[in-house]
């Protein structure tokens, strides 16, 4: 720290540009305040770009207890969205977080049983920026299996690649999604 100290205040002395990256500065954090998903495995994934070609990076954490807070340092104005598994569910699969629903209004609250009915597609995307997130999860009946239901309760504003449809209110996941463009 003491030599880079140093090599910064004489490139200064002599005039020369110096450009500093910021440290921490960059990321922001993007609060989860989860309801209903004990021991659920949470993953925040974003990219610079939001694109298929884009490089992604995610993090993982773990709900506890009924309403669990997760932090998820982001770098400011990155694409991102949230998946998560849960153990009480039949079927290992992630699911998506759900920001918007196709059908329902911003600022909108969804019940457990509506979201199980919204399935004709679903905005999953956000940009980061410090903000608190409310999510509910609900186990879902799909054919003879449960699955997890997360959604933004309120619903938040649609933006980016929507997801086309969906199974009894799940939105579920096996590949990196994308905020931007098309697939292919």
């Amino acid at each position: 720290m003491r030599i880079r100290s140093a090599a910064l205040v004489g490139a200064v002395l002599l005039g020369l540009s110096v450009t500093a990256p910021a440290v921490g500065a960059d990321k922001v954090p993007v609060k989860l305040k989860i309801k209903d998903c004990d021991g659920c495995s949470v993953m925040a994934t974003w990219s610079k770009t939001g694109k298929a070609t884009g490089k992604y990076r995610s993090k993982t954490k773990t709900a506890k207890g009924d309403t669990a807070k997760l932090t998820f340092k982001i770098p400011k104005g990155y694409y991102m969205y949230f998946t998560a598994t849960s153990p009480q569910a039949q079927r290992d699969a992630a699911s998506v977080v759900v920001t918007k629903f196709v059908g329902a209004k911003k600022g909108s609250k969804v019940s457990a049983a509506k979201a199980s009915t919204l399935n004709d597609g679903a905005s999953y995307c956000l940009t980061a920026k410090k903000r608190t997130i409310k999510v509910q999860a609900a186990l879902v009946a799909s054919d003879e299996s449960t699955l997890l239901g997360l959604w933004a309760n309120p619903q938040l504003k649609g933006m980016g690649t929507k997801i086309e449809d969906g199974i009894d209110g799940v939105y579920g996941t096996q590949n990196t999604l994308i905020c931007k463009g098309k697939y292919y």
